[in-house]
């Protein structure tokens, strides 16, 4: 079986990625394309989340990422991933500080996806869904690690401004999706 094309959307909590990303979902599966979701991993974490998450929470959620990444990429020509590793390791960075050792397992997998959309922190409020902080400290501080990150491992990525449809990236940037 051949690996699908694999499209991550990365950014804070509460910027609006997971809706967002259950639309171009939407849009390739009417275009015919046969295309899966990979929910955000953190939502199904036994262990504290947010402010409270420890180095453990975030190897566990490192680690179901990439497994069912990887088995779901190769079971549908497009994967929709809402977060990829560079978010997780951003809150680590945000909650533990730097792990050096995290840090080339983390660069060559972003090598594993065909697109990265970064969806920016948007000025509101976030909404309260019972499962993520509200509190925007915390989602900028992220926010800041994110593009921190960005500029260490330079992955390819474009970002998501809101004005451009999802209809528009599938039309511009997944042209080449078997």
């Amino acid at each position: 079986m051949k690996k699908g094309y694999k499209i991550a959307f990365i950014g804070t909590h509460g910027t609006g990625k997971t809706t967002i990303a259950h639309q171009l979902v939407y849009e390739l599966k009417k275009r015919g394309v046969n295309a899966d979701f990979s929910e955000e991993i953190a939502r199904r974490c036994p262990l504290p989340i947010n402010e409270t998450a420890s180095s453990d929470t975030q190897k566990w959620i490192l680690g179901r990422q990439v497994t069912e990444e990887t088995e779901k990429s190769y079971g549908c020509d497009v994967l929709v991933c809402d977060r990829s590793v560079l978010d997780t390791y951003s809150y680590q960075v945000s909650l533990q500080g730097r792990n050096i050792s995290w840090e080339e397992f983390i660069k060559d997998h972003l090598k594993t996806y065909d697109l990265l959309i970064k969806v920016p922190v948007k000025k509101r409020e976030i909404k309260r869904d019972g499962k993520r902080s509200t509190n925007q400290k915390f989602q900028l501080d992220v926010e800041e690690n994110i593009e921190t990150n960005l500029n260490l491992f330079k992955p390819d990525y474009i970002i998501y401004s809101g004005e451009e449809t999802i209809e528009n990236i599938c039309n511009k940037y997944l042209k080449k999706i078997p």
